[in-house]
């Protein structure tokens, strides 16, 4: 898929945000869109391709141990979410319907917790890494000495990856704090690459996101020229970068999204 455009107030909610009346709707629309795409920049849900969103959508990452000496870890979009096969098919067809807005490539979830719950984490891999002296590295650990995974290192060879338990893994949706059993030896994971899916319905978003959008749309429309809002944009092989103005994005309009921001611990 192409990168996701987002549309937080659809064309049968612009009068209910303050944004009815204008006789060139679909030019309105277009600006609305421009906000939804500045409300997942600014929100940290979009990476330097353009990929992610508010909207319901699948990460990968890898995520370090943080809590020294338990199986704790944070991932940082939230919430996580559980999809069914139905509901991933659903948001195509309504995506297809639509021309866009609702289908972010977001895969089904296909695993079942241990509590007979779905679980949003698809799947996850863990590695033994030697690091600090004072926190990880050998020493620390009688397992470090004898721990295969982390022998094979002393000749040349990468950590090796091992698949986590996806039964009897624990979560927290609102937070991202995430429990997973111990590797070999119950050995804790030092780094572990999570998939899992996260973000709200693309149909029913929260009112702070709709308020936000219908916010920023006003003081794009305000400027009177040009509908980005961007002080400077840049590309690079690092990816892309952009900087907005103040008066679209203000103080009132980040209260509204702060709760929506991604946290990185």
């Amino acid at each position: 898929m192409g990168v996701f455009q987002p549309r937080y107030i659809f064309e049968s909610e612009l009068s209910a945000y303050g944004l009815g009346g204008s006789p060139d709707v679909q030019g309105l629309l277009s600006v609305v869109d421009t906000a939804s795409l500045m409300i997942d920049e600014y929100c940290g849900r979009t990476d330097g391709g353009g990929d992610g969103s508010l909207v319901y959508t699948t990460y990968q990452q890898r995520v370090l141990a943080e809590a020294p000496g338990r199986n704790i870890y944070f991932l940082p979009y939230r919430p996580l979410v559980a999809l069914t096969q139905a509901q991933v098919n659903a948001l195509s067809g309504q995506d297809i319907a639509a021309s866009g807005y609702y289908y972010t490539g977001v895969q089904p979830s296909i695993n079942t917790l241990a509590n007979g719950t779905l679980s949003a984490i698809i799947s996850a891999s863990g590695r033994y890494i030697p690091g600090r002296r004072d926190k990880y590295g050998f020493g620390d650990d009688a397992i470090s000495y004898t721990s295969p995974w982390n022998l094979a290192t002393f000749f040349g060879a990468p950590p090796q990856w091992e698949a986590v338990d996806m039964v009897n893994l624990d979560y927290d949706a609102k937070t991202g704090q995430v429990w997973i059993a111990g590797g070999l030896y119950q050995y804790r994971f030092s780094e572990v690459i999570f998939v899992y899916n996260s973000g709200y319905d693309p149909g029913n978003m929260p009112r702070g996101i709709k308020r936000a959008c219908a916010a920023i749309t006003k003081n794009l429309l305000a400027k009177g020229t040009g509908t980005t809002g961007m002080k400077s944009f840049t590309s690079s092989k690092i990816g892309v970068s952009a900087e907005f103005n103040e008066d679209c994005i203000d103080v009132n309009v980040q209260r509204l999204l702060d709760a929506f921001k991604v946290v990185r611990t």
